[in-house]
């Protein structure tokens, strides 16, 4: 530097040479290190807390799940108990003569047990289908009266051993729960029984434990036990019962039942629990108010274990635990997932900290020859030849060129050795450059504005040289240029600057290179061609990057699954990258024909030529989708259906879903074309189905408004058979949800036969007593809604006791069956016709006014008279009529028809009369 400032200067002893001292950045490796081992320790602890809450959400899961499946389990044997009670026995001939056998003689007792026997016994031995095992009357002083199971033991007051019977017959309210009992257990339902609202007495149904377990077993896909408190057995077990129950191999606190199927349960729960710490005071370990879960690690396996507690209904006291055991065998591949990311994100900072010791390096290079380039530029600032800005004015009338000294060092001439000319300066530019700057400055004159260009100009030693050059126009008053003014910068050193960060450039494109993750950049315009792709992407295609960037044809998409293509294509052209990058998961191809899984994260970037650049980040992901397919492979093993949906689309569905609906495209853009499931909900008056929405609503929101157990949906399969389902859902993730069809068409078939035969009269096929009661309501504000009259009917037939007498009941019964056939096709479907009793029928209706009745009534005796016949001769009908006024106006109203039909009874028969409210 010194010998360059001498020779400009002419070696003048009275020039001095400036020299500053600068301040070097240090670069202190250690705290590099540091930085590493700090984010090594943070990301293992954060990792760490990952895999304890991915630990502490599977237990929250299995533990919901359990909760549920028990409190559906328990629910659908209650509405099947409730059914039982509320649709056959709660009825008045067996609440009264449970009423009056509290106050009966022995002898009176017996005939009232014997006929509520003989009449419920085909009730008792249907039960069996709802797999409700006992069937027990018991008067209001807790004695037992009718034991189905046992009619001849009866008697016994049950008061200190059966705290819910007593409960029941204290307080007159239902219980229902798991109570222990003198031999064995159950899970009891106990329903008081009431006479003119006075106590009866109380009947109790139950269901065994071991159907409770079976059922929850089933839904969970689990194994499932029970075991129950040594001590509560020791309490409440007869002595000589005892040996029902064995010491549970686990623990020496706990008991199970011998005829419960736990047996094998809890030997294979010894097992696995052998190994476990907490296995010898698992007494204290549980928690009597919630259920409690573990992993457990033996023989190699990972297991899951529930336990829940279960409760005396009365005492509210922990008797017992009902144990869930699940083979976790996921749990340790999430784990080595976790730990999988970890090492990759430790090594990533490794790299990374690496690349940035090297940078810190590189500026401290960088900074010594800015700090040399500084200097010079402070000594040039003395003299325009130091600084190398040379300046030019060109007279633009008198066509006169001026050069600084600086500008003829610049073009390698001494210093004012010619009078230059705008020829002479064109000639010293270089031949490649001439055209563009000459253009340049008429384009500026032309247009009155300054220009700034760069160019190359070649010295009397032919070098060449960068520099820029700026121009600035003065013009007179009528707007013609006077002068031009200029600079010209000699820019080489800073151009050779540049040459040196590209070849610094170079070296972090090795680094670059060497990243076990793709990296790459194609145009656009180009067809997806590369433009650029590291060493790594030979890992996935069997190409170098060399080959690839040397074969034009190559592109990326000819590496892509033929049945990824499209999307990658529609995804990229549809993507705007304003509002991020777009992350693509997809398949890559090897030569070999291997195929890899791989997360693609694509920006888009612009050139500087102004065209657009794709630059992708592709990381393997082969593994994780490798589990994935595990984890689809256990889902389809189910047989319920099973998808993955935000009411607009499905985005997953499990092998049962396409068998139902014969579906042989399982790939991903079938499904999601596929739309909304709910459109194949069937419109059913007791099932959900889309009609049911309300505005703005859709149909996973609408369902999950509904009670659980209401969930129910009809669909119809590929064979065109309607199966019914009981529906499950849960959140996957913000905009999903989980959603199981779990097949209950043969139950609802069953409950609904049962509801029929509750709610029907089995000859005429009419509505009972029964239904009339529980659905006044219904039809009352359905007359209300219509601003219309209730009308009332009673029909009775005109010497139906000869016919029966004469001919048989048989015959009997063909005449009422026929006579309600005829009747039911000529009224609407919203009247309401009970057969009453006997051959006497009611008729309730929504009328304009009595004439309306009238009409009806005359109409249906004129009907009869026509149509039914019998061996005697045709059948006519007396009938009597009234208006209902209201819900408790029933019995009233009815009486009132009753004297209308009476009256018409007593005077020739087959007529009609109407009797008003204030007869």
């Amino acid at each position: 530097m010194k010998n360059r400032i001498s020779r400009i200067l002419g070696n003048s002893p009275d020039v001095p040479v400036l020299e500053n001292d600068f301040t070097l950045v240090k670069i202190n490796k250690w705290l590099y290190v540091g930085t590493f081992l700090l984010f090594f320790v943070l990301s293992t602890l954060a990792f760490n807390m990952l895999s304890s809450d991915r630990h502490q959400q599977e237990i929250k899961n299995q533990e919901s799940l359990i909760n549920v499946t028990k409190q559906a389990v328990e629910q659908g044997f209650y509405k099947s108990a409730t059914l039982v009670f509320n649709n056959i026995v709660n009825r008045p001939v067996y609440r009264q003569a449970l009423y009056e056998a509290n106050e009966a003689t022995p002898e009176r007792q017996h005939e009232i047990r014997q006929k509520i026997y003989r009449s419920l016994l085909p009730v008792y031995e249907s039960m069996e289908s709802f797999r409700l095992k006992q069937l027990h009357f018991h008067l209001h002083n807790n004695e037992s009266f009718l034991r189905f199971h046992r009619p001849l033991k009866f008697g016994d007051n049950l008061t200190a051993i059966r705290s819910t019977v007593a409960y029941v017959n204290r307080t007159g309210q239902p219980i229902t729960g798991f109570e222990e009992g003198r031999i064995y257990n159950g899970f009891r339902f106990v329903f008081p029984m009431f006479w003119n609202d006075k106590p009866a007495g109380s009947v109790e149904t139950s269901v065994a434990m071991n159907t409770i377990l079976s059922e929850m077993s089933k839904e969970l896909k689990q194994r499932v036990g029970f075991i129950i408190l040594k001590d509560v057995v020791e309490r409440k077990v007869f002595k000589s019962e005892r040996s029902n129950y064995i010491e549970a191999p686990f623990s020496k606190d706990f008991l199970y039942e011998r005829n419960l199927d736990t047996k094998q349960c809890c030997e294979y729960l010894n097992r696995i629990m052998s190994d476990w710490g907490k296995a010898a005071q698992l007494k204290n370990w549980l928690d009597s108010e919630k259920i409690k879960t573990s992993f457990i690690r033996a023989n190699g396996q990972d297991h899951l274990l529930s336990f829940l507690p279960v409760k005396n209904p009365i005492s509210l006291e922990t008797v017992g635990y009902i144990i869930v055991h699940k083979e976790h065998g996921e749990h340790s591949e999430i784990q080595m997932q976790f730990f999988g990311f970890w090492a990759v994100s430790v090594f990533i900072a490794l790299i990374l900290t690496f690349l940035l010791y090297v940078l810190k390096r590189d500026e401290q290079q960088l900074q010594i020859k800015n700090h040399l380039i500084e200097a010079q530029n402070e000594l040039f600032a003395k003299t325009q030849e130091i600084v190398h800005v040379g300046t030019w004015e060109f007279n633009v009338k008198h066509n006169r060129l001026y050069w600084s000294d600086e500008v003829f060092r610049i073009m390698g001439y001494a210093p004012q050795s010619f009078i230059p000319t705008f020829e002479r300066f064109l000639s010293c530019v270089h031949p490649e450059d001439r055209d563009r700057v000459e253009q340049a400055y008429n384009k500026s004159l032309e247009n009155q504005e300054n220009y700034e260009i760069e160019h190359r100009v070649m010295t009397t030693g032919s070098n060449e040289r960068y520099v820029m050059e700026e121009c600035e126009h003065v013009f007179d008053g009528q707007g013609e240029v006077v002068r031009s003014v200029g600079t010209i910068h000699d820019i080489t050193a800073l151009r050779r600057n540049e040459q040196n960060l590209r070849r610094l450039k170079d070296r972090y494109k090795k680094l670059l290179e060497d990243l076990p993750i793709v990296v790459y950049r194609f145009k656009l315009e180009t067809g997806y061609q590369w433009s650029f792709v590291n060493q790594a992407i030979e890992f996935y295609t069997g190409y170098s990057a060399s080959q690839l960037l040397n074969e034009p044809t190559k592109t990326l998409f000819d590496f892509i699954h033929p049945q990824d293509q499209h999307r990658v294509r529609l995804e990229l052209s549809k993507h705007d990258f304003s509002d991020g990058p777009l992350q693509l998961e997809y398949r890559i191809r090897h030569k070999n024909g291997r195929i890899f899984h791989v997360i693609d994260l694509i920006r888009k970037v612009s050139a500087d030529d102004g065209s657009w650049l794709i630059e992708g980040l592709m990381n393997d992901q082969t593994e994780h989708f490798e589990s994935l397919n595990r984890l689809q492979k256990l889902i389809d093993s189910q047989s319920n259906i099973v998808i993955i949906s935000n009411a607009k689309q499905i985005q997953y569905a499990n092998k049962a879903y396409y068998d139902f609906f014969d579906i042989e495209d399982h790939s991903t853009e079938k499904l999601q074309a596929s739309g909304c499931l709910g459109k194949h909900f069937m419109k059913m008056s007791d099932y959900f189905h889309l009609g049911r929405l309300q505005e703005g609503e859709n149909w996973i929101e609408a369902l999950r408004k509904w009670s659980p157990d209401k969930r129910l949906v009809a669909m119809t399969n590929a064979l065109g058979h309607q199966r019914t389902f009981k529906v499950e859902m849960s959140e996957f993730d913000d905009e999903f949800y989980l959603i199981s069809f779990f097949d209950v068409t043969d139950s609802q078939l069953e409950k609904q036969r049962w509801q029929y035969k509750a709610s029907h009269d089995p000859l005429t096929g009419c509505y009972n007593r029964d239904f009339l009661e529980m659905n006044l309501s219904v039809f009352m504000r359905f007359v209300k809604r219509e601003k219309a009259l209730a009308g009332v009917l009673l029909l009775d037939i005109d010497h139906f006791k000869k016919v029966n007498d004469s001919f048989g009941h048989a015959e009997g019964d063909r005449v009422l069956s026929e006579m309600s056939n005829l009747i039911y096709r000529n009224i609407r479907d919203s009247d309401l016709f009970v057969r009453w009793g006997g051959e006497e029928f009611i008729l309730l209706m929504a009328v304009d006014s009595d004439q309306s009745l009238e009409k009806v009534a005359k109409n249906i005796g004129r009907l009869v008279s026509e149509n039914i016949e019998s061996p005697s001769g045709l059948i006519s009908v007396s009938i009597g009529g009234s208006i209902l006024k209201d819900e408790s106006d029933l019995e009233h109203a009815i009486s009132r028809a009753d004297a209308g039909l009476y009256y018409v009874k007593a005077h020739g028969r087959n007529g009609y009369l109407f009797v008003p409210e204030d007869v």
